[in-house]
């Protein structure tokens, strides 16, 4: 039997298959998990427990600050000369620290936010260590001329199975009463059987030889950040995730305390938004390598920025009509540019520069990433108390036979901390135009005619949008029936009639 590509020698064809196969069931059952646990069951649990937004945002720190154990794990590949038996090892630990939270819950001990944030601590540093480790072995076991194709597909079916895994957890808490709290247990003990089942399939993918991982030195580090263009570009990412995170972690939480909707209406928002990102993944690749890199990086992160703005407008000053639609559209529309911005944000690193340095390169942008994610997030948690004392209304006030007030602007709590995030980021994007990432690309004109292309787009999709009504509503006649005007269907002899005289007039 032939090896399948030189890079595998050791992986036959037949082995490959038979692992890309187990490994796209690994991640059905990962992803339900992960689902599960997410915050859109997280955050309504944390409340329960009497959370607030400090502790929300507490939450965003904890996940970001131990996105540093996946630089662990590098250390751990060299030791152990391998990558699998930690990736396999650390995901078994990590599901069994959510099995112990479930167990905790059922037997009925109390938890208090405290200990709930422990918990997930724990999961979330082993499974950094677990992905670390995940990224450096696939990175040689799928072959490159299908890696973006393969995980592309691996995700959709995984998403969309784990939506319908999902909704049905919802619905049952949703609907508990007195026994919401053991219902909870019995959701997270259901995530790690899912996890505990994917990693079945997991164990069964087949590891290339291991080559051994440069650690990021001191002395490289020095020579890194002797750049110019990388010590602006570090600046400059660090500075954008700062903007970003302030905001990113109480979007749940303000869907579910503020516009007080139902943890199945939050669950189908955010799984819409993930379908959406999921699907424009493909295009946003695209546009990458026709406008660059560094064009789309800039676009996306600007969209971002201004969904914040919409979430202010959702309460006038409390919830109202438009509430629910706002909500929608700026979560999708987030939703739609975060899989381009999170897909730039990591491949801009490859495009600084290739030589010897340039795995250690990648750790220290993956560093500054999680630098600002974590201070962004603290610089949020610590603001959100502060936002429950100041607000800022522009009302028109109408005081002809009675006063009718409306309001333009409602600032109060959590709408400062969108409202802050927006502009300081949308400012900060500027940075970007600092350096050059593609020296034989001119990026300002590729960052006009990715704009122009986009704008073009949608307005070709609103003219489509109204010739199709417009020609429906020509299909259909005005008729007056005991003195209501009403639209009826015309029939075909009419329509004719009607084309003859538009043809001779």
């Amino acid at each position: 039997m032939k090896p399948c590509f030189k890079q595998y020698k050791l992986i036959q064809q037949e082995d490959l298959e038979e692992g890309l196969r187990a490994l796209k069931v690994d991640g059905i059952f990962s992803q339900s998990m992960s689902v599960l646990i997410s915050n859109a069951f997280l955050i309504p649990f944390l409340i329960m427990l009497g959370a607030g937004a400090f502790h929300i945002g507490l939450l965003a720190v904890i996940s970001s600050l131990f996105s540093f154990s996946q630089f662990i794990s590098i250390n751990l590949m060299n030791y152990l000369k391998g990558r699998k038996i930690i990736c396999v090892a650390s995901s078994l630990l990590a599901r069994l620290v959510i099995l112990s939270l479930g167990l905790v819950i059922i037997l009925g001990l109390r938890l208090n936010i405290l200990g709930a944030l422990t918990f997930i601590g724990c999961y979330y540093f082993l499974m950094n260590i677990s992905n670390g480790a995940f990224t450096h072995w696939m990175l040689e076991f799928v072959p490159q001329d299908i890696r973006g194709k393969y995980f592309a597909e691996r995700t959709r079916v995984a998403l969309l199975i784990a939506s319908l895994v999902s909704l049905p957890f919802s619905i049952i808490i949703e609907i508990s009463n007195e026994r919401v709290y053991e219902n909870y247990g019995f959701l997270f003990i259901a995530a790690a059987i899912l996890g505990l089942v994917g990693i079945l399939f997991l164990s069964s993918v087949p590891e290339p030889t291991y080559k051994y991982q440069n650690p990021l030195s001191p002395k490289t580090l020095r020579k890194l950040l002797f750049s110019d263009v990388l010590k602006k570009h570090y600046k400059s990412m660090f500075l954008i995730m700062l903007s970003m995170q302030m905001a990113l972690p109480f979007l749940v939480y303000y869907m579910i305390t503020r516009l007080e909707m139902s943890i199945i209406l939050v669950l189908i928002i955010i799984l819409l938004g993930n379908m959406i990102s999921v699907i424009t993944l493909p295009k946003w690749g695209h546009f990458i390598d026709k406008y660059g890199v560094k064009s789309v990086l800039r676009f996306t992160a600007y969209l971002i920025f201004l969904s914040f703005l919409i979430w202010p407008f959702t309460t006038l000053p409390n919830k109202y009509i438009l509430s629910i639609p706002l909500a929608f559209l700026a979560y999708l529309l987030m939703s739609t540019v975060i899989g381009g911005f999170n897909l730039s944000a990591g491949l801009i690193a490859y495009y600084l520069g290739n030589d010897e340095n340039s795995s250690q390169r990648m750790i220290l942008h993956n560093i500054i990433i999680a630098l600002g994610s974590i201070t962004g997030s603290l610089i949020g948690t610590l603001i959100s108390p502060l936002t429950k004392y100041i607000e800022l209304s522009l009302t028109f006030s109408i005081t002809y036979m009675g006063r009718l007030l409306i309001f333009l602007i409602d600032l109060r709590e959590l709408d400062f901390i969108f409202v802050i995030a927006a502009f300081l980021g949308i400012s900060l994007i500027s940075t970007l135009e600092e350096y050059k990432v593609e020296t034989s690309r001119d990026e300002e004109k590729s960052y006009m005619e990715l704009y122009m292309n986009i704008k073009r787009s949608f307005r070709n999709i609103a003219d489509n949008l109204y010739l199709v009504l417009d020609r429906r509503r020509k299909s259909f006649a005005r008729v007056s029936h005991s003195g209501v005007i009403i639209m009826v269907p015309l029939s075909i002899k009419e329509k004719l009639r009607r084309r003859k005289r538009q043809r001779f007039d």
